[in-house]
């Protein structure tokens, strides 16, 4: 980061600069063209002084944007006045015209392409919060410094994970629950090994998550452990950071209740999940597939009757198939849909475009109130043109998204803008985030998968996507967010038409769905926290959140290593995708006929009580997960005592009165009860 000037410095280049605006001035009275030259320099003087200023001001916010104050993203709040340029409050009700506008666009090959962009034919009003169009200049000086403390500090800003933004404490803090000297209590954090592996509690915070936008690969960042099934994302991206280990067999004994597991998406991660690794858990856990474009679940429906299993997390949630499954539909409880979110790392400049600008409108929800409606009010701004209402941009790699394109933009009178054009493929994300904010609506049929990137760049952009129908999984899914949902979108490509889309917008505009929502619940799910919450509630470790001196609150992550001997190292990387891993040649090749199966055995059977060494780690686990230590510290009882104290309880009801003694470290809880 560039010091600013010290005020002995500033005082000084004052000093030089009045010595040599006196100067020009008696130079100047020599003669007219001296005179002349002699202004000249001086304008020239001036124009850097301002310069100068306008980059010290800039500089200036430097702290904030490497550093954002947290914020609420449910809370509506002001948009934030940026100190280089005002915004203009009053602009909020904005005005259009019918002119046909040039603007010159900088694209990736650094050349420049002129766009004609047709303004919308109606008067329409902007949301609340300024539009993205209306702050690309303020968002391109928030990405220049982004990108400058980036280059200065080798820290990525944009397509980053929720953990490169945050504070781990693995060390010894007064704050911790365990600050003793004791092996098992590592320094403040719980840790109980076996022969082959270790697992240990790290704390990480929350407050980066308020902010931290979702994408396809949220599970690494929720997880504390993974599967991966290709090697190209982490490679792509080697700055980033992620909490979760990957899942070797080794650190298989070491699982503990309630750890979340990462699933990629993908048929060999799958089987290799459910036919090597699942049969020697033996401990509740919660899964998470994602990172593709697969439906969830997939290869087998049945899974989701595991015993063990106590929710089940995944992208692009295909249920209908399985609603005449009566096994399945009984454990349907435990399936949560998760948003695909953004791109993430694979495509960073999302993220680049879109965060500075929600920065910028301190991350205020554009569909929150009336106020911020008025835009959609169909009443007083109908829906005249399809051409001007309703942004279609979108690659048409599949037949028929293809065919749907040219269904709605055949005959489109908007050949000049982003929308509606098959010339933008040169393009950069800030023009057409740009065109795109100047809708209201935007289409946004599946990708590869049912659920797609564009629906949630839209919304963030504040503009309602209209989406494939795929059942009341899906709605749900949505469920507190304005979305207008068409029956059989992908597969009515040839026959859909503007106005089936116009008519499906008005019914839902009308609806009491929009009208009287506050879609406050739904902007929430946007942002990583929403999940992050969920997770831990789902497990019982919201009730493991800790608080440090400042305020400040962290979770409980679980750290799994390798032992070897005396030595621990985390589990070295592996890739299901890849030869010789996960999966042998010859399982492979018996994939179809596995898919094929009816079910397998191992789920089916009740879940048996642990023994020996199992039960023994589990105990030693629960105890250090309710403070309880088995020898004895300063303001503690031990085991042995405790169970003294209990001794007149019955045998049923002792346990009990031994773990509350010892989480209370008062031996008189003892004296009532227990005949």
């Amino acid at each position: 980061m560039p010091k600013r000037l010290s005020a002995a410095s500033s005082r000084a280049v004052s000093r030089k600069n009045a010595a040599t605006t006196s100067s020009i001035k008696s130079s100047a009275k020599s003669s007219p063209r001296k005179q002349l030259l002699a202004t000249t320099r001086l304008l020239w003087l001036v124009a850097g002084i301002s310069i100068g200023s306008f980059t010290t001001r800039l500089l200036d916010q430097a702290n904030l944007l490497t550093s954002p104050q947290p914020q609420q993203p449910q809370q509506p709040q002001q948009p934030a006045i940026d100190i280089d340029i005002a915004i203009d409050t009053a602009h909020a009700k904005a005005v259009t015209t019918t002119t046909t506008t040039t603007t010159t666009t900088q694209l990736h090959s650094d050349t420049t392409r002129t766009l004609q962009k047709k303004q919308p034919l109606v008067s329409l009003p902007s949301p609340g919060r300024p539009q993205f169009h209306e702050l690309q200049d303020q968002i391109s000086k928030r990405i220049h410094l982004l990108e400058h403390n980036q280059q200065a500090n080798n820290k990525f800003q944009f397509g980053n994970s929720a953990y490169n933004r945050a504070t781990v404490v693995s060390k010894a803090q007064k704050w911790l629950p365990f600050n003793t000297p004791l092996g098992v209590s590592a320094g403040g954090h719980r840790k109980v090994c076996r022969d082959t592996c270790c697992v240990q509690t790290v704390a990480i915070s929350l407050q980066q998550d308020a902010q931290q936008l979702i994408h396809c690969r949220d599970g690494f960042d929720l997880a504390d452990a993974m599967i991966v099934h290709a090697s190209t994302g982490m490679r792509r991206a080697p700055y980033l950071h992620f909490h979760a280990s990957y899942l070797r067999p080794e650190i298989i004994p070491c699982l503990v209740p309630g750890t979340i597991i990462q699933l990629d998406n993908h048929v060999a991660s799958i089987i290799w999940f459910w036919k090597h690794v699942r049969p020697h858990i033996n401990v509740p856990y919660v899964l998470v597939t994602a990172g593709s474009d697969g439906d969830t679940p997939q290869i087998k429906p049945q899974f989701m009757q595991d015993p063990l299993l106590l929710k089940w997390y995944g992208n692009n949630p295909n249920v209908e198939p399985h609603r005449a499954n009566p096994a399945f539909m009984e454990a349907f409880h435990k399936f949560h849909p998760m948003h695909l979110g953004l791109s993430g790392f694979n495509h960073p400049q999302q993220e680049q475009h879109i965060l500075p600008y929600l920065q910028l409108v301190n991350f205020t929800n554009p569909f929150l109130n009336q106020n911020n409606k008025e835009r959609w009010d169909l009443a007083a701004h109908p829906f005249q043109d399809f051409d001007q209402e309703v942004f279609v941009h979108f690659g048409m790699t599949s037949p028929r998204r293809k065919t749907l394109w040219e269904n709605l933009c055949g005959n489109s009178n908007n050949k000049q803008g982003v929308s509606c054009n098959q010339n933008t493929a040169n393009l950069n994300v800030r023009t057409i985030y740009s065109d795109m904010s100047r809708y209201r609506f935007g289409l946004s049929p599946p990708g590869q998968g049912w659920d797609c990137y564009r629906t949630y760049e839209m919304l963030l952009l504040g503009v309602i996507p209209i989406v494939d129908d795929r059942g009341p999984v899906n709605r749900q899914m949505f469920d507190g967010l304005p979305v207008v949902f068409i029956n059989k979108l992908a597969e009515r490509a040839e026959t859909l038409t503007q106005q089936d889309i116009a008519a499906a917008i008005r019914f839902y505009i009308s609806s009491d769905e929009f009208q009287k929502a506050d879609f406050s619940k739904g902007w929430e799910r946007l942002f990583l926290q929403y999940n992050r919450q969920q997770l831990l509630k789902d497990t019982g470790r919201d009730k493991e959140i800790l608080t440090d001196e400042q305020g400040n609150m962290y979770y409980q992550a679980y750290q799994y290593t390798i032992r070897k001997g005396s030595e621990e190292q985390p589990p070295s990387e592996f890739f299901c995708f890849e030869e010789n891993s996960c999966l042998s040649p010859e399982e492979r090749q018996e994939i179809p006929a596995y898919i094929r199966q009816n079910q397998d055995d191992w789920y089916q059977k009740p879940v048996a009580p642990l023994e020996g060494d199992d039960q023994r780690f589990l105990d030693q686990w629960q105890e250090l997960s309710k403070g309880r230590l088995d020898q004895p510290v300063p303001g503690q009882i031990s085991r042995a005592a405790a169970e003294q104290a209990c001794a007149h309880w019955n045998a049923q009801e002792k346990p009990m009165c031994v773990s509350d003694v010892m989480a209370s470290g008062d031996l008189d809880m003892a004296k009532a009860g227990g005949y």
